[in-house]
């Protein structure tokens, strides 16, 4: 049950990075190159798959459903959690930009970040890694 708090907890700070342009623990910076796709929309929508809690307030969480609906009449960019890979003292979140329509569904850039458990804090001991679509 604590893994999954700190999941959640971990899922929160990757999205704040992303979103906010906060740093991660330990300082590492995230510079998702999607961020122009994402940004533009009032609010953040975020898949409700492979989430654990909830999030900001600029942040929807919706179901895969409930985004489709929306992409009904417009073009929709939101952003969802692959599974995390779990490891000894160490958990690596994978965090996808999708754009979808009534038309099509495209994945966007992906950004991966490993976290590890330093004295009983989490922090990201390096940079995160970037995938293009």
């Amino acid at each position: 049950m604590e893994l999954m708090r700190d999941i959640q907890h971990l899922q929160e700070i990757l999205l704040e990075a992303v979103v906010g342009g906060r740093p991660l623990p330990g300082g590492v910076a995230v510079t998702y190159p999607d961020a122009p796709f994402l940004l533009r929309q009032p609010e953040v929508f975020v898949e409700d798959r492979n989430l654990h809690g909830s999030l900001s307030k600029r942040v929807r969480v919706l179901s895969a459903n409930a985004i489709q609906r929306e992409a009904q009449s417009r073009e929709v960019v939101y952003l969802r959690f692959e599974p995390p890979a779990i490891g000894d003292d160490e958990v690596t979140l994978t965090l996808r930009g999708m754009i979808t329509s009534a038309e099509r569904t495209a994945a966007l850039s992906t950004v991966q970040v490993t976290f590890r458990r330093d004295g009983g804090e989490w922090r990201a001991p390096g940079p995160p890694t970037y995938s293009a679509a």
